[in-house]
């Protein structure tokens, strides 16, 4: 028996084998993995593509009515069907306007943004907090917005929206999530070019932060 195993690991045939087994899981697991990333990004790239339209639906619209509600929840659900919660989209969204810090500056004024309201839709706080971020970060919050929109623009829309991507081959891997689902959340930003304020109906202030 011991000499049929050496000759079956000395033969050509046999170390090909070898290989071939100690080989073939590796390339298993880097397809799986390869088959996951590209879902992932697929699933984010289209949450992207949503922020993006539901920001300039909310900027051209400037009103907060049923209609454009059901309009941007429609945007989300039809970009990534299968990444709602429970058949649910969580969303938010707010105004930020760029103001002066000094009313009474005429000349080389400082400008700072202010938060005029924000509306969630389970996602994020209700806080008219406004966090500038630093060059290169990315916000991960309705109440970040990057440095780079600081100051450019006199009315912005800011929206954000969270979808799952439930792992194909993973969710029984990270064991760290309960639901073996990867929240995806993602924000956008559109400029108003009207200084008319935004409107939003009374039967929805429970969803409101006013801030003014």
């Amino acid at each position: 028996m011991i000499s049929k195993v050496k000759r079956l690991i000395y033969s050509e045939a046999g170390s090909v084998s070898i290989e071939f087994a100690l080989v073939l899981p590796v390339l298993i697991g880097l397809y799986l993995a390869v088959v996951e990333y590209t879902g992932y990004l697929t699933v984010s790239r289209r949450a992207e593509m949503a922020n993006n339209s539901m920001a300039q639906v909310l900027a051209e619209s400037g009103v907060g009515n049923e209609d454009s509600m059901h309009q941007i929840r429609q945007i989300a659900r039809i970009m990534n069907p299968t990444g709602s919660i429970d058949g649910e989209v969580p969303y938010s969204f707010s105004q930020i306007l760029f103001e002066q810090a000094d009313p009474a500056c005429t000349s080389n004024c400082e400008i700072v943004p202010a938060r005029d309201f924000i509306f969630s839709d389970r996602l994020d706080s209700r806080s008219c907090d406004v966090h500038v971020l630093s060059p290169g970060e990315k916000p991960d919050s309705i109440l970040e917005i990057p440095s780079s929109i600081d100051g450019l623009a006199i009315i912005v829309i800011v929206v954000g929206h969270q979808v799952d991507y439930k792992p194909i081959f993973g969710a029984r891997v990270i064991e760290s999530l309960s639901d073996g689902a990867v929240n995806i959340k993602r924000y956008a930003y559109s400029v108003r070019h009207t200084g008319e304020a935004f409107s939003y109906p009374n039967n929805a202030s429970a969803f409101y932060q006013d801030c003014s």
